[in-house]
């Protein structure tokens, strides 16, 4: 999608990217989970990645930063073990379980920083999604099942120890917050 004939899709993509790359540039250790095969990784460096689906794993094999397959339930990584973690367009593919984002928060150092980014369902982005379907009926819109608007996933996270600090959006739908542990 970031290479995409279609310029909404790259445009829309490119933004994300810009937004999660800027986030955390600066921190020398960065975890991106649920990473996929997307372009974050190659404008980060230092930053390891690991998704539950391997063929996007191998979509990334011969980066600098290593490549885990793992599930967001049970991340194999010691606690406090990175700078960042970012977890962008995962959350709304999965039941609503708080474990998600204890694990997220878990790997992260005090004083470090969570990115998490997810449709907000209290903006746009509910129009976006039923056009989704109507153009593409087999495509995804439909995969998305748990809902997050900008003041639930704002309370959820702030719920496990973290501050607030700021936040993206993407055309005025993909929310992206970004989030301080504290410690």
């Amino acid at each position: 999608a970031f290479r995409s004939r279609i310029w909404f899709q790259r445009s829309w993509q490119r933004w994300r990217y810009h937004a999660l790359v800027g986030m955390v540039r600066e921190c020398p250790r960065i975890l991106d989970i649920g990473c996929g095969s997307s372009q974050v990784l190659e404008g980060l460096p230092q930053a390891d990645g690991c998704d539950i689906r391997l063929n996007k794993l191998r979509y990334k094999r011969g980066r600098s930063g290593a490549l885990v397959r793992a599930s967001v339930f049970d991340l194999p990584f010691k606690s406090e073990a990175y700078d960042a973690a970012i977890f962008s367009q995962v959350i709304e593919h999965l039941p609503r379980n708080p474990k998600i984002l204890q694990e997220v928060v878990r790997v992260v150092r005090p004083g470090g920083i969570v990115v998490v980014g997810t449709p907000d369902y209290a903006t746009w982005w509910t129009t976006i999604e039923k056009i989704y379907g109507f153009v593409h009926p087999t495509g995804y819109a439909d995969e998305h099942i748990t809902h997050y608007t900008f003041e639930t996933l704002k309370a959820e996270v702030e719920g496990l120890g973290c501050e607030y600090l700021d936040h993206a959006y993407v055309y005025g739908a993909e929310l992206i917050m970004r989030f301080r542990k504290n410690g």
